[in-house]
């Protein structure tokens, strides 16, 4: 008769070592996860004891307001080739190894311009840096080589190898959004990129000199006509960039949301997943002591 085998885990023999790092990897990322959904869950309560603005009654401090964006200048996205204000384009590489379905970023592009969020009472103007943003993907692709001339020297100015995977997101004029910030005193305009300064920086916000650069540039890759004319949706009249406040990150960690589906959405996604953090994060650190206490308790 065959006696039962030891399941792998409860192998005494199994090295020491490894038994170690696993009891310990458990436990950082129990606490990791825990730390994360906590996180979550405080800015779920954040944004429900918040009351809805509109433009016009917008108050100093925490606000969340529904919108579309428009604004006076826009950027050509390198991937999806689209009319915008923001992008942020990456370059993901797939692990060598055992893990062949695991992606590192390798490479990351973020350029903005700044434009407005607009209600039917006014529009208030974004500062975008440092937000977190909650939008579909207009790109993402693994197929190589690309057909794209944008896309291939957007690679090629990475130098990025092996096997890849583009993403692109993207804030296009007439996008409706929410978003949640603090409206605050403006600096946008201290930050902004000039022509002369176009391309040092991965993270930039252009000037409406260096966004027109940007664009010919674009136009000249994709071999179209740059058309004349300011951006479809763009109301330049009522964008103001001169404007003393703008919606930002605010300071310390106050939260910074621009998402495209609606307040209700939101909650909801960040209730489900601060939930499965909460609880993932104790399980995980609850196995890792326990292993640790299995191995290191005399036999």
């Amino acid at each position: 008769m065959t006696a039962a085998r030891t399941p792998l885990l409860l192998d005494p023999t199994l090295n020491l070592a490894f038994l170690l790092s696993l009891a310990a990897a458990s436990v950082v990322v129990g606490v990791y996860l825990f730390a994360r959904g906590f996180r979550l869950l405080s800015r779920k309560r954040l944004i429900e004891n918040t009351p809805t603005s509109t433009a016009r009654a917008a108050a100093m401090g925490p606000v969340e307001i529904h919108g579309r964006a428009v604004g006076p200048y826009g950027l050509i996205s390198p991937l999806s080739e689209l009319d915008c204000y923001y992008y942020a384009a990456s370059i993901w590489r797939q692990y060598e190894g055992p893990a062949q379905s695991a992606w590192e970023k390798v490479g990351e592009e973020v350029l903005c311009v700044p434009f407005f969020i607009a209600d039917e009472t006014g529009s208030i103007l974004i500062d975008p840096r440092g937000a977190e943003l909650d939008l579909p993907p207009m790109f993402d692709e693994e197929e190589q080589p690309y057909g794209s001339e944008m896309a291939r020297h957007f690679v090629s100015r990475h130098h990025a190898e092996g096997i890849l995977k583009l993403k692109e997101v993207v804030i296009q004029p007439g996008d409706s959004l929410y978003v949640f910030g603090t409206l605050g005193n403006n600096h946008i305009a201290n930050a902004m990129i000039g022509e002369s300064e176009f391309g040092e920086t991965n993270t930039r916000v252009l000037s409406r000199e260096a966004a027109d650069l940007q664009r010919r540039m674009a136009f000249q890759m994709m071999r179209v006509e740059p058309p004349e004319g300011p951006l479809p949706d763009l109301p330049a009249e009522s964008c103001d960039l001169n404007s003393s406040i703008s919606l930002q990150k605010g300071d310390g960690r106050r939260s910074f949301v621009i998402a495209a589906h609606s307040e209700r959405e939101l909650l909801g996604e960040l209730g489900a997943v601060s939930t499965r953090n909460l609880w993932a994060g104790p399980v995980l650190i609850l196995i890792g002591l326990g292993i640790l206490i299995w191995r290191l308790t005399p036999q």
